[in-house]
């Protein structure tokens, strides 16, 4: 591997933990519930960015019995702001990789939440199968 090939890998891994190093922070200082549901709506955001904006729904709208909490809107709204200041671009001119990347790190942050939220879930698949295994 060329020295220039390097400095591009390390660049892009210093440039991804500085992504999810603010992310994790957003979410972390949030309760897990509203944190949950912000990466929620702001990931509905991204993946609709690809649409034609007269296609577009209210990311922020599910149903009448299903409204944002005031909480979540808040973040949600914080993160897009985020994501737009660390890619110094408006949320519509990211580009559709730009979105991807920022998705796989909500997601992954949401994994972990929701592991965090729910432990006793944690490992559950892995558990019921060793059960089932041992039970012969």
């Amino acid at each position: 591997m060329h020295i220039k090939e390097k400095t591009v890998r390390a660049k892009r891994k210093s440039n991804q933990a500085a992504k999810t190093e603010w992310l994790k922070v957003m979410l972390t200082r949030e309760p897990a519930e509203i944190a949950l549901e912000a990466a929620y709506y702001a990931v509905r955001e991204l993946k609709q960015l690809s649409i034609p904006i007269e296609q577009r729904k209210e990311h922020l709208e599910d149903a009448p019995k299903s409204e944002p909490t005031i909480e979540g809107r808040r973040l949600a709204l914080q993160i897009m702001s985020e994501i737009e200041a660390h890619e110094a671009t408006n949320k519509a001119d990211l580009s559709k990789q730009q979105a991807e990347s920022y998705i796989e790190l909500m997601l992954t942050a949401v994994r972990k939440l929701s592991t965090d939220v729910h432990p006793i879930k944690a490992g559950l698949g892995e558990r019921l199968l060793a059960k089932l295994r041992a039970q012969g």
